[in-house]
């Protein structure tokens, strides 16, 4: 912004433009508010970029434990979390978790 466009802003222009610049205006005089806005220096705007694309994920811990029940239907939870133990590195309370998460995307399918 220029200072001749900041010199013409009113009191609710100039209260908006610190706002977007991230100043605190609460106390400061409207003189002050102007001297902060020239101050500011211009930032890129990070939506210029566009949004941004999460890329898939491969090889993860839960495709492990579902190609390791898929492989294994005869088995019981027990032997299934031993195997999520042992084979994928999950805790034993993560090993639970991602049982039950399996049952329900199996029973899905």
């Amino acid at each position: 912004m220029t200072t001749a466009e900041i010199a013409s802003m009113s009191r609710a222009d100039l209260r908006k433009a610190a706002k977007a610049a991230g100043i605190k205006y609460g106390k400061m005089s409207l003189m002050q508010i102007r001297e902060a806005l020239s101050e500011v220096k211009p930032t890129k705007s990070k939506k210029a970029d566009g949004p941004k694309v999460r890329k898939e994920r491969t090889g993860t811990k839960m495709e492990a434990a579902l190609e390791l029940m898929t492989k294994n239907p005869g088995l019981v939870r027990k032997q299934i979390i031993t195997k999520f133990i042992d084979d994928v590195g999950l805790t034993k309370a993560g090993a639970n978790t991602y049982y039950s998460l399996c049952q329900k995307k199996l029973k899905a399918k």
